[in-house]
């Protein structure tokens, strides 16, 4: 037999991919923030569906359990709302302000942003759509709402914020077992009504309270506070608390104001420095209210004093019957007046319509129906009670089956006595406003022997140098692809935002990548490139409020041939010419990372094979 020659042609992979380039410019949407993002889609946006984003993170929502619910309320939305695509877009909450302030400097803000307090909603003062000419337009009917409520999104300079949705009132908690062990009546639950202890019974009123908290307080010899010989090193008792509320909270229960006037300038109002001086008498000198060392010890509940059981009245909000631990015999009572004025103070959870949205019309239809609609839902899944009079009545009997003989009553006559301003409205700079205002509340609380007034006017100077004499930068980076291979182009989108108050500022961008022998080129126009320091400086003139690129539009990396691992930068903005950066956390983005490979090829070869057998 012929011996026969056989040949085949095998393909060896000795690597893989061929080099090649290619440049990619950022999309429109801001990478995700660390910490989880979840977003759903019930109806595919079509050219007859409006698309409108609702952002959920600013405050509560972005709970496991509550991310059904709120799927359920997209979901009937949009089967009962041919022309609009309602998307949930959820963000874990410690990373949502800076992923919402992200997006808004990108270019691709939501249109719904909510539920959300009105402090955190202040990060955001000044963006917010005025929604009255919406209102005029639709006719909207807010004859279900307490005008008190309407009138406390209604904000100087900005318009008609928000609609009311749910109200967290706040009302003076009682122990019931502290007052019946010293003898004493309770304190009343009708707003007008006095005291009616048959011996100490009177107004009811700030004076009023402070007598009772004293007789309330006691020392480890059963000797209360009026008692010269009270021990003040030795307090098991106290009579009263301004609980879980900040500064401002805490001078409101002396009537609402501000720290900032009607013309942006800090200011300490008459009413609140009393009202500051009464709690650092009860605290330091007439030791009816527990001071910081006391608030956090372990007898007095580390923090969270009422629920220790020793502690006979706090004046604090709805949202604390999560947390009343072994008090087991409580009850609701009115809030004192000072100077013949009731103010109680109260949280509010909100929608709000970002002034960017492309679609006001459709994004205020979306509003109306989480606020109305939705309420009975929504209340559920984020707990407060609904601003809607119509939807209270079933608030309440839930209320009183979670927590049977609660007067509940008092906490619904409690509402139209809100503080407007309200506690928690936004400061100029307002992030570095209430740091500077936390330090003075934790200075008070924990120092005795202070000269309250002397530390007051010191508060009013340092906030004037915040609200005027500084400005607040963001900046946010982003990249257009996390891998290349090596040789390829990178684009990244730098947005610098100016927050105010200042403005315009010069901003300089200061951007540094590592390794520096990762980059071969750099295109960025305007901008001192420095390869060998693997540094970009750029200086943007006239920067005022508002979101601008830098360098504009972007800029472009080549990467080396001969580098393959992560390529890492971080992008940081300050303001020039001496201007004050009031709020610095933010200053920063990155390190931005991106996976360089390194260039493969593939190599064909042919493979020869002979068969040299006689078979």
């Amino acid at each position: 037999m012929k011996s026969k020659f056989v040949c085949l042609v095998c393909v060896v992979a000795l690597a893989v991919s061929v080099l090649g380039w290619l440049m990619v410019t950022l999309s429109a949407s801001a990478s995700p923030p660390e910490g989880y993002t979840i977003e759903f889609e019930s109806a595919a946006p079509t050219e007859e569906r409006v698309p409108i984003r609702w952002f959920v993170g600013l405050g509560t929502g972005s709970s496991p359990e509550q991310i059904g619910p709120q799927q359920q309320v997209v979901a009937d939305f949009n089967a009962s709302h041919p022309g609009i695509s309602l998307t949930l877009e959820v963000y874990d909450n410690p990373v949502a302000a800076d992923t919402l302030r992200a997006q808004i400097a990108a270019g691709n803000p939501p249109d719904i942003v909510g539920p959300t307090g009105i402090g955190p909603a202040s990060l955001f003062r000044g963006q917010w759509l005025d929604l009255e000419p919406l209102v005029a337009a639709t006719g909207y009917d807010f004859s279900d709402f307490d005008p008190a409520l309407v009138s406390l999104f209604r904000v100087g300079g900005e318009g008609l914020v928000s609609l009311p949705f749910l109200v967290y009132p706040s009302y003076v908690y009682y122990n019931e077992d502290l007052f019946d062990q010293a003898g004493l009546a309770y304190p009343p639950h009708q707003y007008g009504q006095p005291y009616t202890d048959t011996t100490y019974g009177g107004p009811w009123t700030i004076d009023k309270l402070e007598e009772i908290a004293m007789r309330l307080s006691l020392d480890n010899t059963s000797r209360d506070a009026t008692d010269p010989a009270f021990d003040k090193d030795n307090v098991v008792q106290f009579g009263y608390v301004t609980q879980w509320t900040g500064t401002e909270g805490q001078a409101t229960l002396f009537g609402a104001g501000s720290f900032a006037d009607a013309s942006g300038d800090a200011q300490i109002p008459n009413h609140w420095r009393a009202a500051f001086k009464w709690h650092y008498s009860g605290m330091w000198e007439k030791y009816f209210i527990p001071n910081g060392p006391y608030v956090g010890s372990d007898w007095f509940g580390i923090g969270n004093p009422f629920s220790s059981g020793h502690v006979a009245m706090a004046h604090t909000h709805l949202w604390y019957t999560c947390c009343l631990g072994d008090v087991s015999n409580w009850d609701i009572a009115a809030v004192p007046a000072y100077s013949d004025t009731v103010t109680a103070q109260i949280d509010a959870d909100t929608f709000r319509i970002l002034k960017a949205t492309d679609h006001p019309t459709e994004a205020f239809e979306v509003l109306t129906y989480l606020t109305d609609n939705a309420v009975p839902s929504l209340t559920l899944t984020y707990g407060g009670f609904p601003a809607r009079i119509s939807q209270q009545a079933s608030a309440l009997t839930r209320l009183s089956l979670n927590y049977p003989g609660v007067d509940w009553q008092v906490m619904v006559d409690s509402i139209p006595y809100l503080d407007n301003p309200n506690h928690e409205a936004g400061l100029p700079n307002f992030h570095q406003a209430t740091e500077r205002i936390a330090e003075f509340q934790t200075l008070y609380q924990d120092t005795p022997g202070l000269d309250i007034d002397a530390e007051l006017d010191n508060l009013r100077d340092d906030l004037q140098v915040i609200f005027h004499e500084g400005t607040d930068l963001f900046i946010d980076k982003v990249a257009s692809r996390e891998v290349i291979s090596a040789g390829e182009r990178i684009t990244y989108t730098i947005a610098i935002t100016n927050y105010g108050p200042t403005s315009p500022v010069t901003a300089t961008v200061v951007d540094q990548w590592v390794p520096p022998a990762a980059v071969a080129g750099v295109h960025a126009p305007g901008c001192d490139v420095d390869l060998a320091a693997g540094v970009i400086t750029c200086t943007r003139t006239a920067l005022a409020l508002g979101s601008a690129y830098l360098p504009d539009p972007y800029l472009v990396f080549t990467t080396s041939d001969a580098f393959s691992g992560t390529l890492s930068n971080t992008a940081v903005v300050t303001p020039a010419d001496g201007v004050i950066e009031t709020d610095a956390y933010n200053n920063s983005s990155g390190p931005v990372e991106v996976t360089v490979r390194r260039t493969r090829y593939f190599i064909y070869l042919p493979l020869v094979l002979r068969n040299a057998g006689g078979t």
